[in-house]
């Protein structure tokens, strides 16, 4: 029996749950969760604990905060009086694109082909337009993002003029 590896293509269910208990994600009722192990596509703990897995093993393990979404910063957390939001704001439905849910906005964008996921570049096109795109609006959107996928040498050379310390975002507007 082969057991999971670094470059395995892997499909797992899974409940993510709390200390206390309280289950914050789960893939029950939807398809298992697809990845590449040791891509970072998923949380390191995550990646460390499906390695050396078998098909139909099952296991439980607690994942640190440093193998995780890091440590809870107080500092970073806001709270907002329920008085200062919509009447109609539901906080169980999640962000939303231009007056759509998550799943209202996957419903209607056009798809990658062979996928249940719409283009990115969908997504972009109804967040700069207000407008859900067409298969042809978004695949010239497809288009004109290859061709201005080169990096000219004068951005690489800026960035890494950098300190390798540099905040994500002073590079992104320094490029």
């Amino acid at each position: 029996m082969s057991h999971a590896k670094s470059g395995d293509t892997v499909k797992i269910h899974y409940t993510g749950t709390l200390d206390d208990g309280t289950q914050f994600d789960s893939s029950a009722g939807r398809d298992p969760l697809e990845f590449e192990v040791g891509s970072g596509q998923v949380i390191p703990g995550f990646d460390k604990a499906v390695e050396g897995m078998s098909v139909g093993d099952s296991k439980s393990v607690r994942i640190e905060p440093d193998e995780a979404y890091g440590p809870r910063h107080d500092q970073l957390v806001q709270e907002v009086e329920r008085n200062v939001l919509p009447d109609d704001l539901d906080p169980q439905e999640g962000i939303r694109f231009r007056g759509k849910t998550i799943p209202e906005t996957f419903e209607a964008l056009p798809k990658v082909p062979g996928s249940d996921y719409p283009y990115v570049e969908g997504f972009w096109w109804m967040l700069m337009t207000g407008d859900v795109p067409t298969m042809k609006q978004t695949l010239e959107i497809v288009e004109e993002w290859k061709q201005r996928s080169q990096i000219p040498q004068y951005v690489i050379d800026v960035l890494r003029a950098l300190p390798r310390d540099s905040h994500p975002m002073a590079m992104f507007s320094s490029a």
